[in-house]
């Protein structure tokens, strides 16, 4: 007996067309549609039909000795599956300082399962002791605390965005954990300015804690926790704003003016994180009370403000260590601008921070994308939204015919078949994107059936 796919439906809602395209296994002796519900309700079907459809044309044999050779398949997603089909990845990427593992969407089940699982390998083999997500920087840094005392849904409730507090990374959060007393513990971080965690509400009283209450008292602690707060809620007012701001200007001058007795009483690390966490959180309340600007102004700012983050990490707070990246493939890309959409350069005028990190950091950068042929993408918050179908041709097609769930392909050799101009959509699924890929990214995992991410469990 095998899943082969899977519609997750959740909410109230009128009637709707649920159509699902799936391939049955080899050797197959008979198919089923079944419905099950959970936690209860009410559910009507009506119009239900199974129609056969023709398989998808052969692979050219030289396309299909190329993947033999080249490529890897993934046997799992389990996180605590054997390692040995990660061991292709590994070779590929582990002698780099940074790997940035990118995704779709925010709402792809598989990939999170799989970057989770490549993690764990990297820091078990191939000497990564870092993790850095796409959220709050302080956020995750304060964290760590949670996760040394084995506090894992804590942890992620306080550190990174709602899109990635889902079963399929919380096993990656329990692994963090498990290590963090040990020799080898691997570290939280984030490189993103906006505050994403409930431990974004701690800086204030950080702060206090260093500067102490004649420098920073309870009422400049209040104006930034109540700021953080009005923000997340969408009501800050031009006061609160103000308040909030004032706050951090009265944190700036005694970090700077007394920078020196303060890293003698609390360690450099401790002020420089400080000091990063006010620069950041005044970006982030600025940018917030901005009307949304149009092109790319607004995200080229973050962009560059994650890129600064993050080299920050990389040559100040973790300057030995070697690091994993973990968020959307859109900020992790580079040479974005010779992708072509419908005849147009759809990312002119973009600097993604990836761009800039590849600058400083060139052959020490490693950018895994994914892609899916088909199935749905979505959050416990949003969705289940399908994907759209490949074109013929395109990078998903090919691989779909290859026939395998799970396949790793290392874009870094200079001659192939997937290097050249080919559609692919590892950027949001967009179906219509062209783009010699090896230039954008260095590898991409592919997913036969994508599946949205999971709620977390208690």
């Amino acid at each position: 007996v095998q899943d082969v796919d899977i519609v997750q439906l959740r909410g109230s809602f009128k009637w709707k067309r649920v159509a699902k395209t799936y391939d049955l296994p080899e050797g197959a002796a008979s198919a089923a549609v079944m419905v099950l519900m959970v936690m209860g309700g009410e559910l009507w079907i009506d119009d239900v039909r199974v129609e056969g459809a023709a398989g998808p044309e052969p692979l050219p044999e030289d396309v299909r000795a190329w993947l033999d050779t080249n490529a890897a398949p993934l046997a799992s997603l389990a996180f605590d599956a054997s390692p040995d089909d990660l061991v292709p990845l590994g070779e590929a990427m582990g002698e780099r300082r940074v790997v940035l593992l990118g995704e779709e969407s925010h709402g792809d089940g598989p990939a999170f399962q799989v970057k989770a699982r490549l993690v764990k390998h990297l820091h078990e083999h191939h000497g990564f002791d870092v993790v850095a997500f796409e959220a709050g920087l302080f956020d995750c840094e304060a964290a760590n605390a949670l996760l040394a005392e084995g506090k894992v849904r804590e942890a992620m409730f306080a550190s990174v965005h709602g899109v990635w507090r889902v079963e399929e990374v919380r096993p990656l959060f329990e692994y963090i954990a498990a290590r963090a007393k040990t020799d080898r513990p691997l570290r939280l971080t984030g490189f993103d300015p906006q505050a994403t965690g409930g431990a974004a509400l701690e800086l204030g009283d950080r702060l206090g804690v260093v500067l102490g209450d004649d420098a920073f008292g309870p009422s400049r602690r209040d104006a930034i926790r109540g700021g953080i707060e009005r923000i997340w809620e969408g009501k800050a007012t031009s006061k609160d704003r103000k308040a909030l701001l004032a706050a951090l200007d009265a944190a700036r001058s005694p970090l700077a003016d007394r920078r020196d007795a303060l890293v003698a009483a609390h360690g450099e690390g401790e002020i420089a994180l400080l000091e990063v966490a006010v620069d950041n959180l005044e970006f982030w309340t600025k940018a917030r009370a901005k009307p949304a600007s149009k092109g790319w102004a607004a995200v080229n700012a973050r962009d560059a403000r994650m890129a600064e983050n993050f080299l920050w990490l990389a040559g100040t707070r973790y300057p030995t260590s070697k690091i994993v990246g973990w968020g959307a493939t859109m900020h992790f890309m580079h040479g974005a601008k010779t992708i072509r959409e419908g005849g147009k350069r759809p990312y002119q005028g973009c600097t993604p921070m990836g761009q800039t990190v590849y600058d400083a950091l060139k052959d020490d950068v490693y950018v895994l994308g994914f892609v899916a042929h088909h199935g749905d993408k979505g959050t416990p918050f949003w969705g289940p939204f399908p994907i759209p179908a490949p074109p013929s041709g395109s990078i998903e097609d090919v691989l779909h015919r290859d026939g395998r769930p799970w396949l790793f392909v290392d874009l870094t050799a200079a001659k192939g078949p997937f290097r050249g101009k080919r559609q692919a959509g590892p950027l949001g699924y967009s179906r219509t994107m062209t783009a010699d890929w090896g230039e954008i990214l260095d590898g991409l995992v592919f997913t036969d059936v994508n599946v949205p991410s999971s709620p977390l469990g208690p």
